[in-house]
């Protein structure tokens, strides 16, 4: 018999924090539009111009604007930070008091970075040209250039995103479910055994809940689709990609995390040829998410500071 999932007040986001979010996952954002849209939020500015200053990126004080700031700490980290600091506002009070949050996100952040990662070797390689002979009618088919810049399938933007937010529904069962819940979690289960204990217990699961509360924030359906998709069965002919990305990152990103050693062999098949990985590039794979990875910690834990 499942026990009934109660109704929860999820602070809704204002419309500042949505276009936020929405913008900063836009690649086409350019940076000045992006600092319009941090200035609008007093504490997000001190936290960002704080971050920059701060002795992690040894700017001394010298930065003053938040065109500056996002400039030294990279618009792609700043991306993660704003992400990052907009949702863990949302869940700072109770019910979630009870709830190790500081874990919860660091694991999310982990997983971020890896999808972040694994997006960027989705990379395709451009068109070949079709360029006609000089005295010829005959077009000849011409591989494109070695230093063509290559476009990554999946935005790792959004990728990031899907990452942060992949087990959100967790945050909305504790809060429902209270201790029925927070000892489920405290038995450490892998991901895809939790879910199915979810089910047994309450009829449902954090995959589903949490797309229905990132729908109810008017997020993007790329995203809310991918966090819903990511333990259905999945389909090896036509695979979703960003799903995949979530896929592969619970292989990696509990191992980057938790500093264990990861072997390639541990990977599934689909996985190595989507990705692109083999066993000579696996290490630098790991080695980017592990960078990414500590990085993004220290600015979003204010160890930087």
């Amino acid at each position: 018999m499942s026990l009934p999932v109660r109704r929860v007040d999820i602070p809704a986001l204002l419309p500042s924090s949505t276009e936020l979010l929405n913008r900063f996952q836009d690649d086409d954002s350019s940076l000045g539009e992006l600092a319009e849209l941090i200035q609008l939020d007093p504490a997000l500015t001190s936290k960002l111009l704080r971050m920059a200053n701060s002795a992690f990126f040894g700017m001394g004080g010298r930065v003053s604007s938040i065109e500056e700031a996002m400039t030294v700490v990279g618009l792609t980290n700043t991306r993660g930070f704003v992400l990052a600091d907009v949702l863990m506002g949302q869940f700072k009070k109770d019910p979630w008091s009870q709830m190790n949050l500081k874990e919860f996100w660091t694991t999310s952040l982990c997983m971020a970075c890896t999808c972040s990662v694994l997006a960027l070797r989705t990379a395709l390689p451009p068109e070949p040209v079709l360029l006609t002979v000089p005295g010829t009618p005959d077009e000849q088919v011409l591989a494109p250039a070695k230093d063509f810049p290559q476009r990554p399938a999946v935005s790792p933007n959004v990728a990031f995103s899907v990452g942060l937010l992949h087990r959100i529904g967790v945050l909305v069962l504790s809060a429902s479910l209270g201790d029925t819940y927070r000892e489920l979690l405290k038995e450490r289960l892998p991901n895809e055994e939790l879910v199915q204990q979810e089910r047994t217990l309450f009829d449902t699961d954090h995959a589903k809940v949490g797309s229905e509360l990132l729908r109810y924030w008017n997020l993007p359906p790329s995203i809310v689709d991918s966090v819903s998709m990511q333990y259905q069965v999945k389909d090896e002919l036509s695979p979703n990609l960003m799903v995949e990305i979530l896929r592969c990152g619970h292989d990696l990103s509990e191992g980057v995390r938790k500093e264990r050693a990861l072997e390639f062999d541990a990977l599934q098949g689909l996985h190595t040829g989507l990705f692109t990985i083999n066993h000579d590039n696996f290490d630098k794979t790991v080695r980017m998410i592990k960078s990414k990875y500590k990085d993004m910690l220290h600015m979003v834990q204010g160890d930087a500071t």
